[in-house]
């Protein structure tokens, strides 16, 4: 009888991992595609500014895609490269929203990634518009072309004094 219960058992869980293989493979198929790489330069108030945070959030209504991001930091040159949130290179095809931040100490250095900037009175040197996802004019539309990204951003009038 035993035998009986064991076959049944081994045959269920055989449907259950060969559905959850199938399933897994559908899902594969219906992402929002592979990452591509997307570098650029940015410039604040038309010169290049290191630690420039930018991130690009999907625009898309579905869920899944929305939770696709990417982000980059400027270097001293203003150049950047984008790295999506699994932290590798590149972002998928698609629509995004960008923002910038640059929050600064009272000497004028870029935080650290770990200081939260209320806590140090920190300022941020980007225009504000351009730092939240709702108010923000830039967009970015990513195909499967290699392109070269430039923005200009305007700061924050009076930022730090």
């Amino acid at each position: 009888m035993n035998s009986g219960k064991i076959q049944r058992t081994t045959f269920w869980r055989s449907i259950a991992f060969y559905c959850g293989a199938a399933f897994g493979l559908l899902l594969a198929g219906c992402g929002p595609g592979s990452p591509r790489p997307v570098a650029g330069t940015m410039l604040l108030d038309g010169k290049p500014q290191a630690g420039v945070r930018i991130m690009f959030v999907n625009t898309t209504d579905n869920r899944a895609a929305a939770m696709i991001f990417g982000h980059a930091e400027t270097d001293a040159q203003g150049k950047f490269a984008i790295l999506n949130n699994r932290d590798t290179d590149g972002i998928p095809p698609g629509e995004y929203k960008v923002t910038f931040n640059l929050y600064v100490d009272r000497n004028g250095k870029p935080l650290a990634h770990f200081v939260k900037p209320h806590e140090v009175g920190a300022v941020n040197l980007v225009d504000e518009k351009y730092t939240q996802y709702e108010t923000t004019p830039e967009k970015l539309t990513v195909t499967g072309k290699d392109g070269e990204l430039n923005f200009r951003i305007p700061g924050r009038q009076n930022a730090g004094k």
